[in-house]
């Protein structure tokens, strides 16, 4: 029960850290990276975990290796400079040209 708890609640941080990124917040990047780190550090905890009992099988083996590749899939997309731009990019506003001028 411990361990769905805590795996509920990291749910939901990373459900809030995505919406936070979406709406190109720092906070949110920082959030789901963190999150994808513990998330690859617990991923590879339990592929060791499985490989080392004689009685794990290929399923969860791939279950643990599918976990893992998520978490670094996200983390190096969160963690990409060209994510940063883009929340930097939000806070400069547009430069707008000027219309033309009117004939008299």
């Amino acid at each position: 029960m411990v361990g769905l708890a805590l795996g509920g609640i990291a749910c939901l941080l990373w459900l809030l850290g995505a919406i936070l990124l979406f709406r190109r917040k720092t906070a949110g990047r920082v959030i789901v990276i963190i999150l994808s780190t513990l998330a690859t550090l617990g991923g590879l905890a339990s592929l060791a975990t499985v490989a080392a009992s004689p009685v794990g099988s290929a399923a969860t083996l791939g279950i643990g290796l599918a976990q893992a590749g998520f978490a670094v899939l996200v983390l190096c997309l969160a963690a990409a400079p060209s994510t940063g731009r883009w929340i930097q990019a939000a806070h400069i506003p547009p430069a707008y040209p000027h219309g033309p001028y009117r004939q008299y």
